[in-house]
């Protein structure tokens, strides 16, 4: 493809690569010294983190990412300097594994559709449907056939190794193929891995939820506040379960926890819920075009009936600032006339 690859260094966090489409500066690693210096970087050069030389797997996904970008992108990122937009590339982040950049309100964004197809075809391209399908139907048969939460695991960590893939790219591929129980491994929540677990969902539901999104659906939705205030369900590992000592048990430090009961028969006693995308914007600094990361462009709400607010000390504090939060929100987006009427007379 001609591109240039060259080793970078980058102050975000989760920041896997960066593709030039026009001139800029890097902060470029030798490798050999380790030294860092600050470099011009012309056009169709991509720059990968340094730090996924240690892996396999992120090595290639981040170079079949970057050569997305540079192989479907190129001419829409030019077709905005032709616009006034003086970008000069595209920062590319690491993205949670369910994520997708859908918004069912507004649809897809340009920037959406670039990251999704970026995204997702590494998957593609490394673990086929053939060949994919077939040697994880082999897997199965030597594991004994039965889709156990142990057998998924170690399909999910077979199938990464032998197409040189991540786990969560195996993982995603691996419901392609027709293994849906696979959606409960390999799971992080704000970068902490979620206990493995068997899944019976499809689609956009999820038994994962994390703590500030929940609380956010505590406030909002009366009905998932009508259940929880049951007191029959606590949060633990990133799920509201029911509080049974069969499915949940407490360590020495106070923290919930699922039984192994309850990871392999999620549906009898944990909540799901519907994930829901939204637009995030999208913003320029230094010529660099990347996702703003001030709010997260994933809701997730409160979808089935069955059914202890938020105990935790972590979550009383987070639930008491949202509400803060949105009570300044409200103030903010009053009219100037309302507020003027309803400002408090001076004795």
């Amino acid at each position: 493809m001609h591109l240039k690859l060259k080793w970078g260094v980058f102050p975000e966090n989760g920041t896997q690569g960066e593709y030039f489409y026009d001139f800029g500066q890097a902060s470029i690693i030798d490798l050999e010294t380790g030294s860092v210096e600050t470099a011009d970087i012309d056009p169709a050069t991509v720059i990968l983190n340094h730090e996924a030389r240690k892996y396999r797997s992120a090595l290639n996904a981040t170079a079949c990412h970057e050569g997305a970008h540079h192989r479907l992108d190129f001419y829409y990122l030019m077709l905005q300097k032709t616009h006034g937009h003086d970008y000069c590339s595209f920062l590319c982040k690491r993205f949670q594994p369910d994520k997708q950049p859908y918004n069912h309100d507004n649809g897809w964004s340009a920037v959406d559709i670039m990251e999704l197809q970026a995204n997702k075809l590494p998957g593609f391209l490394f673990i086929q449907d053939r060949p994919g399908k077939a040697y994880a139907d082999m897997l199965m048969r030597s594991y004994g056939g039965a889709r156990t939460l142990e057998n998924m695991r170690r399909l999910v960590e077979d199938m990464a190794e032998h197409f040189g893939t991540t786990l969560t790219t195996a993982r995603s591929r691996l419901i392609d193929l027709g293994y849906n129980e696979a959606r409960g491994i390999s799971q992080f929540l704000r970068g902490k891995r979620v206990p493995d677990y068997l899944s019976d969902l499809f689609g956009t539901q999820t038994y994962s939820i994390e703590e500030r999104d929940a609380i956010r659906e505590y406030i909002e939705n009366p009905a998932f506040r009508k259940v929880i205030d049951t007191g029959q369900f606590v949060y633990a590992d990133g799920h509201y379960c029911l509080n049974k000592r069969q499915y949940v048990f407490i360590d020495q430090y106070g923290y919930h926890h699922l039984t192994y009961e309850a990871r392999m028969n999620m549906a009898d006693c944990c909540i799901p819920f519907e994930i829901r995308y939204q637009r995030r914007p999208k913003v320029m600094i230094g010529g660099c075009l990347f996702k703003d990361d001030t709010r997260s462009n994933k809701t997730i709400c409160y979808k089935d009936k069955s059914g202890k607010a938020v105990t935790t000390a972590e979550g009383l504090a987070l639930r008491k600032l949202i509400e803060k939060e949105q009570a300044a929100m409200q103030f903010i987006r009053k009219p100037f006339n309302q507020l003027t009427v309803q400002r408090t007379p001076q004795t």
